[in-house]
């Protein structure tokens, strides 16, 4: 007996110098990202292909050892058709993570371009990607939406065509792993401060700088003939204290030096929660006197030159969230070659398609879907990562794609136009890049960027020839999504009969392979807003303001100007009143770059009426206020909604 127990033991002290592999159970590696949980049931199929639905499409496990995840597995899911997706089942989410910022990312490889990875709750789409790229390593992509109670991950081949089968996994639903907070820190701004106590203030000179939360404040002026009230050196418009931060406290220092007198003194700046102005305080040498008493200027000095140093907390300021984003980036890149397209020897007097039978237009490595346009009415080939030829009609010299949002996009086309002729001859030859109809010629849209290349043969009785590269760059500002083509399209002038006129795009090996090239890149940002807690969204193409005012909080404004209760930040200067119920308001310059639209309404029972936006400006809103059934005018307290293009 006492022989088996020593056997025991010496076998369980000696197994840690047994060399072995850690083994972590697959659950452990699915079951969470970072410090969150992770709600997908199956990310990458560790075990099987399970808890993953499909709809027109295929779910299979990859255990190839190009294709593992963690040395172990992946999935394969191969969508038949448009509109089919893998989607992923999750586990019943717990409460604590119903609520806030959440996000849904994965892993994929292969020709995803044309996927999107979407978030559904199980009766419609809340939030999608991008369309993916053709990735040949794995590639990371995300999504945020808030979270909730109903989440599912999906992938879905949501463009039109054959879509390849595409390797994912690192399915994830959770809380959010790449969003974190920004202090915004802005350049030095100059602003002219308003003043109390200091008498007449000259020669000032005053800047401040945002630091996150916080207002620094500086500046140098002349006071001249102080009075007996405290002095006050005011924010930047709009701006207050932080009464949620402090009540006061304080917040720097002044210093005054004398003209022509050896004299130098320093002075507190205090700062009052709710003030929108910082106060002169104590005497340094004056130990008698509280820290935090206010003082009269006249008390402290008398005229002299002044100079300031602050720090604030300032009412809405604070960090903001920003998104990490690791998404793949969505661009066209593609060549043609295979011809040199003629653009023949005669006048064209207004832009014409450019075409030959010999092109063909190859994709390349990473690029979105892109497809060949084609000549007279033929439909345009569909996008693809593949070559494409038309299949009726000559091959034209434009492209087709499916833009991922509305926004600016550059279209640039890359080349080489040659010509040849004889003495007392020219050519000139002018390019555009058109957005046409897929099927048409049409002017859609003019790029409006117009390059001429030409030769002009006038005392040379031999012929000349002329080897032109050419390029030639367009922004398109597009309000939808979806499809859209383009063509490089040309005018022509000619004197006499030239030789020839053509693109070069054959890829001769003797002249070192030369081709045309298709780019197209967004200008602004080309993946889908993040939909966060508390976030808000606009199909604008471009950036879009929100602000509020209240004026009055309830006390009706009877003179100019009226008080400003609060604002969202300071893009109101001021509001005046030209006479009873005729207010203006005035906006800072910078805010809307064009008129808002806005809405008035009345503050609190005791201001009854009704008001209008009367007419309005990208700088100035013009509010009437009138009585019940407006057979008067009347004075009121009021709140203003405006929504504007920055």
């Amino acid at each position: 007996m006492f022989t088996k127990f020593v056997l025991a033991l010496s076998l369980v002290f000696s197994s840690p110098s047994v060399s072995a592999q850690n083994i972590i159970s697959p659950d452990v590696i699915e079951n969470h990202s970072g410090a969150y949980k992770n709600y997908v049931k199956n990310p990458s199929g560790y075990k099987n292909a399970n808890n993953v639905t499909t709809s027109s499409a295929s779910i299979a496990r990859d255990t190839d050892a190009a294709d593992k995840l963690d040395g172990i597995s992946s999935l394969i899911c191969d969508a038949s058709s448009q509109n089919g997706y893998c989607e992923w089942d999750s586990k019943t989410i717990q409460e604590g993570d119903k609520t806030g910022n959440c996000e849904a990312k994965a892993l994929f490889k292969g020709d995803a371009s044309l996927y999107k990875l979407q978030i559904h709750d199980g009766s419609s789409v809340l939030a999608s990607s991008a369309v993916l790229s053709n990735a040949t390593d794995w590639t990371p992509v995300s999504v945020n939406y808030p979270c909730g109670t109903t989440r599912k991950v999906r992938l879905t081949q949501t463009e039109s065509g054959t879509g390849a089968a595409v390797n994912i996994g690192r399915v994830y639903w959770g809380k959010e792993t790449n969003l974190g907070l920004q202090n915004p820190i802005s350049d030095p701004v100059s602003y002219t401060p308003t003043f109390a106590g200091f008498g007449t203030v000259t020669n000032i000179e005053a800047h401040y700088i945002r630091v996150g939360k916080m207002l620094h404040g500086w500046g140098y002026a002349t006071s001249t003939t102080p009075t007996a009230a405290v002095g006050n050196i005011g924010l930047p418009s709009g701006l207050t204290i932080d009464s949620s931060v402090v009540t006061k406290k304080y917040a720097g220092r002044y210093v005054t030096s004398i003209s022509g007198a050896i004299s130098q003194k320093d002075f507190d700046l205090l700062m009052l929660a709710g003030n929108s102005y910082v106060e002169t305080s104590m005497v340094e040498y004056t130990p008698a006197v509280s820290a935090l008493t206010a003082q009269n200027v006249d008390t402290l000095h008398s005229s002299a030159n002044i100079s300031w140093d602050f720090w604030v907390p300032i009412s809405g300021w604070g960090s903001q969230p920003v998104v990490n984003d690791n998404l793949t980036p969505w661009y066209v890149d593609a060549t043609m070659e295979g011809a040199n397209p003629s653009l023949g020897i005669t006048a064209i007097t207004s832009y014409t398609e450019i075409i030959d039978a010999g092109l063909t237009l190859k994709p390349q490595s990473g690029t979105a879907p892109v497809g060949v346009m084609c000549s007279s009415t033929n439909a345009a080939t569909a996008p693809s990562t593949s070559n494409t030829t038309c299949a009726a009609g000559s091959e034209s010299v434009g492209i087709n794609f499916s833009i991922p949002k509305a926004g600016l996009y550059e279209v640039c086309f890359y080349g080489a136009h040659f010509a040849q002729m004889d003495t007392s001859e020219a050519i000139r030859s002018t390019f555009q890049i058109i957005e046409t109809p897929t099927n048409a010629q049409t002017l859609t849209l003019e790029g409006g960027s117009r390059q001429i290349s030409g030769l002009s043969n006038t005392a040379t009785a031999t012929d000349m020839f002329i080897e032109h590269p050419l390029s030639s760059c367009s922004v398109f500002n597009w309000s939808s999504n979806g499809i859209k083509g383009v063509r490089l399209m040309y005018e022509q002038s000619v004197t006499g009969t030239p030789d020839s006129s053509n693109l070069i795009m054959d890829a001769d090996a003797n002249k070192g392979q030369p081709n045309g090239r298709w780019t197209v890149f967004p200008v602004t940002a080309q993946s889908p807003q993040p939909l966060l807690t508390g976030s808000v969204t606009s199909n604008s193409s471009g950036l879009e303001r929100i602000e509020r005012l209240n004026v009055g909080d309830g006390t009706v404004c009877s003179a100019s100007p009226c008080t400003i209760s609060s604002q969202s930040g300071s893009w109101v200067t001021s509001v005046t009143r030209g006479a009873t119920g005729d207010y203006t308001v005035n906006i800072a310059t910078g805010i809307f770059s064009a008129k808002p639209a806005c809405s008035a309404t009345t503050l609190g029972s005791s201001a009854p009426g009704e008001l209008r936006v009367e007419t309005s400006s990208a700088t100035s809103l013009n509010i009437k206020s009138c009585n019940s059934g407006c057979s008067g005018a009347l004075d009121n307290t009021f709140s203003i909604l405006c929504m504007g293009p920055r």
